[in-house]
């Protein structure tokens, strides 16, 4: 990704996530602004920025003092006329629970900087992202979207709670225009947040969250999600909570894509083509996939073509027998395929529908996916699930009812997986899009009269490209996304946030 002459302005930069992400941004040629309070600190990352990009602006500041605020603001205008992306990741850590009383004082203490700072500097930099068609990226916690078992980070949760909120909302009323806006919730992650959280030194070394991967993501990690974000390549993404691209290798990886012969399916394999890894490409229509194969010749290796339905048992061993016969050996699953057929109680359709999907939605998956799995824990590989929004909330019409029921399955079924490999070391995901640019209506029988009925509107008034779901399916399948399994990803153009 190239983030060249582009604007980019890091809160909390002078160490941990903050510190990574101005780095990365500055590797991609940005014009790098890092805002802190720590001018030691500061300098240090200053060094190092200028080690592999520009010299970056350092404004030493304290974000929730509001004239500071309109500072960082009016130095990045004055200096380089614009602003292209805000990434709020100041914030700090108080312990206090209701039992040890110190619960209100934790919360005095956050709620300025984690959360009003964010919405001072945020509607300070709002004009300028609106001209720029710009990006907002907050850092959450996982503590804002989930109770820990100890109840100490009580106010710490609240502030990032109502972070989360506020991001939704940004990205509810700049969608129109141009702006995005997403929310990251790392879990734990490896820096000083800690040693100036104030919290017991007992407690700290007493306290465990564990993680299904049995380990904790670097800075670095977070900040390669915050520059994907920030590219184009997500740009179906807003109003989305992400739970925790410069050039990516796949080189002599094997990746095997179901439904390639159109549409997400076709996109992605090309995408992997490109990375140069040896791709498998599974459908049923002969001609596109002879289609799709030229194209991925032409940017890389020739794909294994392999012509057959997922939903047959035999037809499923066959993919990964004639995948490991010729590779030997499997890196990444994409569960890619599947159809949609529309029914509802009221038609008396709703069991007829479910009927045609189960099998290849669900049933296919589930196979495939044990099929591949002795192979796949040797190369401590990755299984990536496409799923839909309409697996995550019923939409109104009720017309993708029984779609909806196999979708909200298969992203029941890659949650369960995660958790069972991830003692392998391999990572599971799903993806969840909303409307996509693809052949799947004109192949689902559905009548256009009760799409309309349906109202599959966004917030940014947009349906993604088949290349926007495949990037981030490459994202997941990469290294820079080695913290992230057991979750379900929207690319929605925020459609569920709107809905």
């Amino acid at each position: 990704m190239s983030f060249s002459d582009k604007v980019v302005i890091v809160t909390g930069a002078s160490s941990g996530i903050g510190a990574a992400t101005a780095l990365l941004f500055s590797k991609e040629k940005a014009n790098v602004v890092i805002v802190g309070r720590n001018e030691a600190k500061l300098k240090v990352v200053t060094a190092q920025c200028e080690e592999v990009g520009n010299k970056p602006l350092v404004i030493r500041a304290d974000v929730s003092d509001d004239d500071a605020a309109a500072r960082i603001i009016n130095e990045t205008i004055e200096k380089y006329g614009k602003l292209d992306v805000l990434v709020n990741n100041a914030g700090f850590v108080r312990g206090g629970s209701l039992m040890d009383g110190k619960i209100l004082q934790a919360y005095d203490d956050l709620i300025d900087t984690n959360l009003r700072a964010v919405i001072c500097l945020t509607q300070l930099a709002t004009p300028h992202l609106i001209k720029s068609r710009g990006n907002i990226i907050n850092i959450s916690s996982v503590a804002g979207g989930k109770t820990l078992r100890s109840n100490y980070f009580l106010a710490y949760g609240i502030s990032k709670a109502g972070l989360n909120f506020f991001s939704q909302g940004a990205a509810t009323e700049l969608a129109e225009h141009g702006v995005r806006v997403n929310v990251i919730s790392p879990g734990p992650v490896v820096s000083d947040i800690f040693e100036n959280s104030k919290l017991d030194s007992d407690f700290i070394k007493n306290y465990k969250i564990n993680t299904m991967g049995d380990r904790i993501s670097s800075s670095e990690e977070v900040g390669h999600m915050i520059l994907y974000l920030a590219s184009d390549k997500a740009a179906g993404m807003t109003g989305m909570l992400t739970v925790i691209l410069s050039a990516m290798s796949f080189s002599d990886k094997v990746v095997i894509v179901t439904g390639a012969s159109s549409g997400i399916g076709a996109a992605t394999a090309l995408l992997f083509s490109k990375e140069k890894a040896n791709v498998v490409i599974v459908g049923r229509n002969e001609a596109k996939l002879k289609v799709v194969t030229a194209q991925c010749e032409e940017v890389g290796n020739k794909p294994l073509v392999i012509r057959a339905d997922v939903s047959d048992d035999d037809e499923a061993a066959r993919i990964i027998n004639e995948t490991i016969e010729k590779y030997g050996k499997l890196d990444v699953l994409v569960n890619n395929a599947g159809i949609m057929r529309s029914g509802t109680l009221v038609d008396g359709r709703a069991v007829q529908s479910f009927d045609e999907m189960v099998k290849t939605n669900v049933r296919a998956v589930i196979n495939l996916t044990q099929l591949a799995t002795p192979h796949i824990i040797k190369t401590k590989g990755n299984i990536i699930n496409i799923s839909s929004v309409a697996g995550m909330r019923v939409l109104r019409g009720n017309i993708f009812l029984a779609y909806g029921m196999t979708k909200a399955a298969l992203n029941y079924f890659s949650e369960a997986c995660a958790k069972e490999l991830a003692s392998y070391g391999v990572r599971v995901n799903g993806i969840c899009p909303g409307p996509v640019v693809t052949d799947i209506l004109e192949n689902s029988k559905i009548k256009m009269e009760e799409l309309k009925d349906a109202k599959m509107s966004t917030i940014s008034d947009r349906s993604s490209t088949s290349e926007e779901i495949g990037n981030l399916i490459l994202y997941l399948a990469s290294d820079k996304a080695v913290g992230m399994t057991g979750s379900n990803y929207v690319i929605d153009n925020g459609l569920l946030v709107l809905n």
